[in-house]
């Protein structure tokens, strides 16, 4: 993927099991967005700092100002709204794991990825080992509430 806009939801979640660094050693190469709809929802000090403010100013994701104002559906918050319009608007992959906002954003014909599918391109790409990623997987269900079918669990491990 050569751009990607991120929701709040997907930082979050490697920030609370301690992996933004994974995050974004999978999206390396690729420009990284994010909204301010979605910079004003962080409340993570290693995300926000991870925030350039300009080429010169801050980290590996850029900020972009989204007018969200006439883009939006009843269910849609402010940052998932930014999240689609901005990738729309670059032509990037959204990345969001919100169900409604997945929704959302294929209704407008944007690409979507989640938070699984880049821990399974993190194990594609040896970015983590098997072991290390169901330590991985098993700290979302822990200290960010992830829910995840058998399934799709074994899907993000390569089975």
């Amino acid at each position: 993927m050569k751009e990607a806009v991120l929701d709040n939801s997907v930082i979050s979640a490697f920030v609370k099991i301690g992996r933004l660094g994974l995050l974004r050693d999978v999206l390396k190469g690729a420009r990284v967005y994010v909204a301010d709809t979605v910079y004003r929802e962080m409340i993570f000090p290693e995300a926000l700092c991870a925030v350039s403010f300009g080429p010169k100013f801050g980290g590996w994701m850029i900020l972009e100002k989204v007018d969200v104002s006439d883009f939006g559906s009843p269910g849609i918050g402010a940052g998932e709204a930014g999240t689609v319009k901005l990738a729309k608007e670059k032509n990037a992959v959204a990345v969001l794991d919100d169900l409604s906002g997945r929704k959302f954003a294929a209704k407008h014909g944007v690409a979507i990825v989640g938070t699984l599918a880049l821990l399974r391109l993190a194990l594609d790409r040896s970015l983590v080992s098997e072991e290390e990623l169901v330590v991985v997987l098993q700290d979302l269900e822990r200290k960010d509430s992830f829910r995840m079918s058998r399934e799709l669990m074994d899907w993000v491990l390569g089975k």
